[in-house]
């Protein structure tokens, strides 16, 4: 993990990466949306642990789209479902490519 020294001028030898701002995204959890999460960005690349990257949902709501998919609920259906669990709604495409993943 490198380590991020306070963002001052100052360059030092143990600093393994510098600050770079930050930018937002949504994510997508069993209990609704959370929407403006801060991700750090460094000069160097930046992994959080909370979510992978280019991931837009937790893998347990993928994981429970694909089952209610596969316990024959239309992929309509389960956009519905998931809205009123979560207040996003998929798109019929977006279950369909998370049962066959």
């Amino acid at each position: 993990m490198a380590l991020l020294v306070p963002s001052d001028t100052n360059r030092v030898e143990q600093r393994q990466d510098y600050r770079n701002g930050h930018y937002t995204r949504s994510l997508g959890t069993s209990v609704g949306t959370l929407d403006d999460l801060p991700v750090p960005r460094t000069r160097g690349g930046y992994q959080t642990q909370v979510f992978e990257r280019y991931h837009r949902r937790r893998d347990d709501l993928d994981q429970a789209i694909g089952e209610m998919f596969v316990g024959g609920v239309s992929m309509a259906r389960v956009g519905d479902v998931v809205e009123t669990l979560t207040g996003s709604k998929p798109s019929a495409s977006t279950v369909s490519r998370v049962f066959h993943t």
